[in-house]
């Protein structure tokens, strides 16, 4: 397990899930780790007909291909950006992939040997924890090595 060599971090590019990369950092940097950078695409991302005004028409502005490849690049985009901005003198590398988040980023550590995955939490209870779920308690369930949650601070 130790020393690390490969962390896996995930992000939505939500303002909580950035909590978890000064953690993933610091670690990456004091063991001389990659991070890996993981943002999971969601398998029921609206076509380009699901959103307006072509919904009203029914019509689609892409062709689906074309559309699912703009949606790629902009995730590129957004996590070099994220990689520039919070993991700074670190060797990152980014991993998009598609489909269940928890699956993935489970898959996604086996895959490539992750010795440890960080990930932030919202700290959810209640009827929150309910209705949204959480996918840090799914990962932890199917990781393939550990995983340190960084608890969001109380909004």
């Amino acid at each position: 397990m130790l020393p690390f060599r490969r962390l896996l971090v995930t992000t939505d590019f939500s303002e909580i899930s950035y909590v978890a990369l000064p953690a993933a950092v610091e670690l990456a940097a004091h063991f001389d780790a990659e991070l890996l950078l993981v943002h999971v695409l969601p398998v029921d991302m609206p076509s380009p007909w699901d959103v307006p005004p072509y919904a009203d028409f029914g019509v689609a502005s892409l062709p689906v291909q074309e559309y699912e490849t703009q949606v790629r690049a902009e995730v590129e985009r957004r996590l070099a950006g994220v990689a520039a901005k919070h993991a700074q003198g670190a060797r990152a590398r980014t991993v998009i992939a598609r489909g269940d988040a928890a699956a993935e980023v489970a898959r996604i550590a086996a895959e490539e040997a992750a010795d440890l995955i960080v990930l932030a939490t919202h700290g959810w209870t209640g009827w929150r924890h309910l209705v949204f779920g959480s996918v840090a308690e799914k990962i932890l369930r199917e990781a393939p090595c550990p995983v340190l949650s960084v608890r969001a601070p109380a909004r």
